[in-house]
């Protein structure tokens, strides 16, 4: 919170990073079993490793809270 300033804002504002995560998470746990037994399951983790692993670095080097708002939901789907 201290990086983007975020001590004084709005409850939602900091909230919000919490609820685009877990929505993420939520889709990825509905779509990777469909997509695993489809394409099978060792090929399908190695994608969402990789997936994981990009989105990851895109959330550590971020410059703003509101392309952090557009990265959180892509990182929880590779969860």
């Amino acid at each position: 919170m201290q990086k983007w300033s975020l001590q004084c804002a709005h409850p939602e504002t900091i909230g919000l990073f919490g609820t685009l995560s877990y929505s993420g998470e939520v889709l990825g746990h509905i779509l990777h079993p469909m997509i695993s037994d489809k394409y099978g399951r060792a090929f399908f983790n190695y994608i969402a490793a990789g997936f994981q692993l990009i989105t990851y670095v895109m959330v550590l080097t971020v410059k703003n809270y509101h392309t952090f708002y557009y990265v959180l939901p892509f990182y929880g789907l590779g969860v």
